[in-house]
């Protein structure tokens, strides 16, 4: 056979398959291997130096986005370790997933750079959420795909990112409005402050401000502690650098100078309120500082936006609490309800209740954090309590510390060196403010537990025990455990904790205590004490609660009286204790007359006492007819046929010169006769200053008179069903 012929023969038979070798060939052999180890883009550009790395060198090299698929030849996931043998290949993968999360980061535009001053120290510039974890149990679908993200790259497989990753875009601001304000609106202005206070006829003094300042933090701040006060009094100066103005032109800044100025403002109102009284000069109602409040109001704008225009939200929480505070001070409870709402919810948003984010935070922000929360806690049972309606917490969803026993100096050290640490505070601190905030927040869950007992909507219509009232005072004492000695208090053993030496804020702070857990106990036995009275012989357990209340409105009472008259006692907030207290013991007298022989002068006292808080500062119209009426029984109830001095000076008050004495009206004829007094209608200057007050209302916040389920109001109304004799106890003609 022709050579030629052989070879083309072999070559047909090799392709037919008829040849006996079916091994593949050698190149289609390389090529095979080559497909199953090499990435998709060096597979796409044909680079045969693809080590099979995720990411290999090439990708590495070139910064290419190294993407293969998920399984081999045999439908396995790869191993990546098998293949690592150094260092490089171990720090590889790490510094991709890096590399590419910054890519996504979306750069910081210049307006979100909130300027270092020193005023705005009280919390991290920019935005809180950014500085956060977001916890474990949030529904929010960021929080899911997050939770995704990390998985899926824990798995080797990759995607396509978008530029406005839910990881990097969500923030803990409301939604912005379809059209947000411009920066040439008109109220951008540099002016725009002193035109608003120009608006509600405010001049500002320097020296009388500084005056009102000082008030605020001896008398309000001491009982909710939630500022830094040497940021306070840094802010307060450079408001007045300033000239309550900003020439920066630039729109962040405006927004938080307008912040801060709503801030001192509010402080101003707050310490106004503290130390003026409604009945000297001609102002009423607006003695309390109303257009300061006004003006704060104002400057500050909706109170939702101002979470959204300022970028420190911590800070604009704290300046919405002393709107809450403000309104509380006045009897407005409906609107302080529904300002301590918002600040309840935006607490929640930015996660202030969570250890595992307050815990994260630099040590200066972390302290101010817990303070702040505890004091919107310690509120919101407050609220509660006085108006008779549920409280909006619950502590199943807090696990937040409380706060550390640390100066306020430390911490301004704090913001200068930032890993200062706690342990080195507390050993150096002084005494503080924070000891009674711990005390409150004690005593602040107690009154959650007594009022889901007593006052729940499954347990108000029930009938209150003596077993009952033995395990809520139990419930008392454990808590009273963990706090200091001086702010405990028991009834049943009382002990005296000398005050020698203290300083005023510290003697209230105590004051303050032992007046609230006496009423804590009193709100215990408060429903067993205003039972329906039975025609039978009352029960032996019914008389012991009795006696217990008696001696725990005489233990508020004399807490009261003790304090010298040289101290500023006549303020916010004993007046509310004093009067729940005055209004039990009245009334346990007129229940059983054998309490009078012993208590009937302190309690005229009582309520002399209550004439002087009206006459000595601010107070409500709605406070101001209680406690003209509160008046009024106990003069009709306790005197006797030759009235003691007490008694003519609860009567008269401070105008026993100026009355004029009327008839007796008819409903009041038996009343007299039993009683030998002689009612009279309020002298001419106190019914002047009474119907100012009932009939201007409290100027520009919505009434609450209509609430009868508040605290005092439900005490009268329980006196007055007492009155079964006759006595007229509606409010007189002033009143009509």
């Amino acid at each position: 056979m022709h050579p030629e012929s052989s070879q083309r023969a072999i070559r047909e038979q090799g392709c037919s398959g008829d040849t006996g070798d079916t091994k593949p060939t050698l190149k289609r052999n390389q090529r095979r291997r080559y497909a199953s180890k090499a990435c998709g883009q060096c597979q796409r550009r044909k680079i045969r130096q693809c080590d099979g790395n995720t990411p290999c060198r090439a990708c590495i090299a070139k910064a290419r986005d190294c993407q293969r698929h998920g399984t081999d030849m045999r439908g396995r996931w790869r191993s990546k370790d098998k293949v690592l043998t150094g260092p490089a290949h171990i720090l590889a993968p790490r510094l991709n997933r890096v590399e590419r999360g910054l890519k996504l980061r979306s750069p910081v535009p210049r307006t979100a750079q909130v300027p270092r001053d020193s005023n705005e120290s009280l919390f991290a510039r920019g935005n809180l959420s950014l500085q956060v974890p977001t916890f474990s149990g949030e529904t929010s679908i960021a929080h899911n795909l997050t939770v995704v993200e990390g998985r899926l790259e824990q798995m080797g497989v990759h995607y396509g990112h978008r530029p406005a990753s839910p990881d990097h875009s969500f923030r803990s601001c409301l939604t912005p409005s379809p059209e947000p304000p411009t920066n040439h609106s008109p109220d951008r202005h540099a002016d725009f402050i002193p035109r608003v206070l120009q608006a509600h006829g405010i001049i500002p003094d320097r020296k009388k401000w500084e005056g009102l300042m000082h008030t605020f933090c001896d008398e309000v701040h001491i009982l909710v502690p939630f500022l830094h006060p040497p940021s306070l009094w840094n802010l307060h100066e450079e408001i007045w650098e300033s000239s309550f103005g900003d020439q920066s032109g630039d729109y962040d800044r405006s927004m938080t100078r307008r912040m801060q100025a709503a801030h001192v403002l509010l402080c101003v109102a707050n310490g106004r309120c503290v130390e003026t009284s409604r009945a000297e000069g001609g102002s009423g109602p607006y003695s309390a500082g109303w257009s300061l409040y006004s003006a704060a109001r104002g400057i500050f704008g909706d109170l939702l936006e101002g979470f959204r225009q300022c970028k420190n939200h911590v800070f604009v929480l704290q300046t919405v609490l002393l709107i809450v505070i403000y309104l509380f001070r006045l009897d407005a409870h409906g609107s302080a309800e529904k300002v301590l709402a918002l600040s309840i919810s935006h607490a929640h948003h930015l996660g202030l209740q969570r250890e595992r984010v307050v815990k994260k935070m630099p040590t200066f922000q972390g302290e101010m954090s817990r303070r702040l929360w505890w004091c919107i806690y310690l509120l919101d049972r407050r609220l509660a309590i006085e108006t008779g309606r549920p409280f909006l917490i619950q502590d199943v969803n807090i696990d937040v510390g409380l706060p550390h026993n640390v100066s306020d100096e430390w911490l301004t050290r704090c913001q200068i060196v930032k890993d200062s640490s706690i342990a080195e505070g507390t050993v150096e601190s002084g005494p503080t403010k924070i000891p009674y905030l711990v005390a409150m927040a004690s005593y602040s869950r107690v009154i959650g537990k007594v009022w889901e007992a007593l006052y729940g909507a499954a347990t108000s219509e029930s009938t209150s025990s003596p077993l009952l009232n033995e395990y809520l005072e139990h419930l008392i004492t454990q808590s009273q455990t963990g706090i200091r000695p001086e702010f405990s208090y028991n009834p049943h053993r009382p002990s005296n904790h000398g005050l020698d030496g203290m300083s005023w804020w510290q003697i209230k702070q105590h004051l303050m205590m032992r007046i609230r857990w006496s009423s804590l106990y009193l709100l215990i036995r408060k429903p067993m004490l205003q039972m329906p009275r039975s025609h039978q012989r009352p029960a032996p357990e019914t008389i012991e609660n009795e006696v217990v209340c008696m001696r725990l409105a005489r233990s508020i009472i004399d807490d009261f009286g003790n304090v010298p008259e040289e101290h500023p006692k006549y303020t916010f907030p004993f007046l509310h204790y004093l009067s729940s207290a005055t209004i039990i013991a009245l009334g346990l007298i007129i229940k059983q007359p054998s309490f009078k022989s012993t208590y009937a002068t302190l309690t005229l006292e009582a309520a002399r006492s209550l004439r002087e808080h009206c006459a000595k500062t601010w107070v409500s119209g709605k406070m101001a007819q209680t406690v003209w009426k509160l008046n009024q029984m106990a003069v009709a109830a306790l005197s006797s046929d030759e009235p003691s001095p007490a008694a003519i000076e609860g009567s008269t008050g401070n105008h026993s010169a100026t009355h004029v004495t009327h008839g007796p009206r008819p409903a009041l004829k038996a009343a007299q006769h039993q009683h030998n007094v002689v009612f009279e209608d309020p002298p001419i200057d106190a019914q002047r200053l009474i119907s100012d007050m009932i009939f201007t209302g409290e100027a520009g916040f919505e009434q609450d008179l209509s609430i009868q389920d508040e605290m005092v109001d439900g005490g009268i109304e329980w006196l007055q069903t007492l009155f079964a004799d006759g006595l007229d106890t509606q409010p007189l003609s002033v009143w009509d």
